[in-house]
Parts: structure tokens; sequence; C-alpha cells
């Protein structure tokens, strides 16, 4: 399977400093078709405005801990949706606990 650069793609992190790496080397992979979101509550109603605008989100990048909405809580609204299922949701975290 071929990587498209082209792809839509949503970072949702609280740490701006985080948003601004993971963006960064998606840039550095020819990605620029790119939206970000600093809780879960506002990747929620993102993804849920790009799927009625017809033009969903092809591959969501979390963070596991943020305020509002955490990243596992964003996961389950999103996989809880049949229009969803299929699209890839990467978690990433900082912490340094597996617990």
């Amino acid at each position: 399977m071929a990587f498209d650069p082209k792809i839509k793609i949503l970072i949702v992190d609280d740490m701006n400093t985080m948003r601004k790496i993971i963006k960064g080397m998606l840039q550095k992979m020819g990605c620029d078709n790119i939206t970000e979101a600093n809780d879960g509550i506002p990747a929620w109603q993102a993804i849920q405005d790009a799927h009625k605008e017809g033009k969903p989100f092809q591959f969501i990048i979390s963070d596991w801990n943020m305020p509002g909405m955490t990243g596992i809580d964003l996961l389950k609204n999103f996989r809880s949706k049949e229009e969803f299922k299929q699209t890839p949701f990467l978690m990433v975290t900082a912490e340094a606990e597996q617990a």
C-alpha cells in the first residue's frame, strides 16, 4: 500500500509544541492538508463537520491525555460511528508510564 501525502490529516494535541513537531514531520513527508485541534472536543466537531462537507479526514493522530475530551474518548466516539470505522487513527503520548 502506497502512502498518499495528499490525504486529509487531523492532529489533536493539547500541547502546541507537539502539534508543531508532528506537523513538521508530516510536512517533510510531503503532507500539506493538515488540520490541528487542541483537544478532543474541537477535534470531534472538526471530524463531524468535515464528514458533513463530504471531505472527511483520512488519518487522525491524537494525544492520549488532554483536558476536555481525552484521546481515548475521542477514539471511542470516532469508532462508534460506522462511517469512521475504517479510518486510521494513531494514538500518541508523551507519558513515560504505561499505566
